[in-house]
């Protein structure tokens, strides 16, 4: 679908208007012919407004560079410029667990020229745990659609003489407050998925909030915290290379991606199933015929069995889908996360 271009043909309405015109009785056609005379200025008024992508297109990621969104965001953006005949290109606006690139994108011209390219944290989490937050996701954006989705690695840094999550737990629990954990934010997924670890296992750990995965890494790289949930994407390579220690997978059964970690179920905890998705939304006031074509470029660049390769290899499980269905699922975790953050006493 390169190039694609929602327009209208102003030659194709004159020429039915043409055809038609022979048919009609003298009076009848006077008025066919000044309704034409007026309405075919407007058309071609229309034509020109409405061909789209007509330049760049802007994709804001309210995480920092190196981070799980950034890099799918990137990945995305390549494929997407090919598709759409227009760049696309990548805008950090990080801070406030992801809620200046949300706030970025409300603010923005509704034209069709700049989307969020949004992380489950701001969307279904934050809203659904800080009463503070300016936005309502469902009142304020407009769901284009869903790009991919992980599970997490409960990672470690190597100086904990801990090999799975029965040793960990026993150590927290041994040293109550000693420990520490990172996350990407306050009211993210990951805040989120350690208290409801820590509802779980019955254990003390401090929360220490950075402004986006990659800034957190080199403190857990370095001891300074001492464990993490974080994507694959953010996390495997530096498991393979022995700077971090992966405990467990928050997914319901092991993944080709990540060998042989165990899952979180497999070791006494099958609730603690948690993950993140990304996603591609719009100003709320963005044309339907605009978010429909995003949503179908979307679902082609998806298809490709390369990006698909590529997502795979970050243990990433590629979308797709409806608008509809994107804002379904919005719906459904906001109340999911709700639930969760209330029995961790977060509400």
């Amino acid at each position: 679908m390169k190039g694609n271009r929602i327009s209208w043909s102003v030659d194709n309405v004159a020429g039915r208007l043409r055809r038609w015109a022979w048919r009609l009785p003298g009076a009848v056609l006077g008025l066919a012919a000044w309704t034409a005379a007026a309405l075919l200025p407007a058309l071609g008024g229309a034509h020109a407004q409405a061909a789209w992508p007509a330049k760049p297109i802007t994709f804001i990621v309210g995480y920092p560079p190196g981070g799980g969104a950034d890099t799918v965001a990137r990945l995305l953006a390549d494929r997407l410029t090919g598709k759409l005949g227009q760049q696309v290109v990548v805008e950090n606006r990080s801070g406030a667990s992801g809620a200046i690139g949300v706030a970025t994108v409300m603010r923005a011209e509704p034209d069709g020229y700049t989307f969020l390219v949004a992380a489950s944290s701001e969307i279904v989490v934050g809203p659904a745990v800080n009463p503070a937050l300016r936005y309502d996701p469902r009142r304020d954006l407009a769901p284009v659609g869903l790009v991919g989705e992980w599970p997490y690695l409960l990672v470690a840094t190597p100086s904990l003489p801990v090999s799975d999550m029965k040793e960990f737990v026993a150590l927290l629990k041994a040293n109550p407050g000693k420990y520490s954990y990172s996350s990407f934010g306050n009211h993210t997924v990951i805040h989120l998925t350690g208290e409801w670890f820590k509802t779980l296992a019955q254990v003390d750990a401090l929360h220490v909030p950075y402004r986006g995965s990659g800034a957190s890494m080199p403190d857990l790289l370095a001891g300074t915290v001492h464990f993490t949930f974080d994507s694959p994407v953010a996390t495997m390579k530096l498991v393979q290379a022995g700077k971090l220690k992966a405990l467990a997978v928050t997914a319901p059964a092991r993944l080709a991606q990540t060998g042989d970690i165990p899952t979180t179920a497999e070791q006494g905890y099958p609730e603690l199933l948690s993950g993140a998705w990304i996603g591609i939304m719009a100003n709320k006031d963005t044309p339907r015929p605009i978010v429909q074509a995003l949503n179908a470029a979307l679902d082609e660049a998806l298809a490709d069995a390369a990006l698909q390769g590529v997502l795979a290899e970050r243990g990433i499980a590629p979308g797709g889908g409806t608008p509809q269905a994107f804002s379904e699922r919005i719906g459904k975790e906001l109340e999911q996360w709700r639930q969760v953050a209330q029995k961790a006493g977060l509400l």
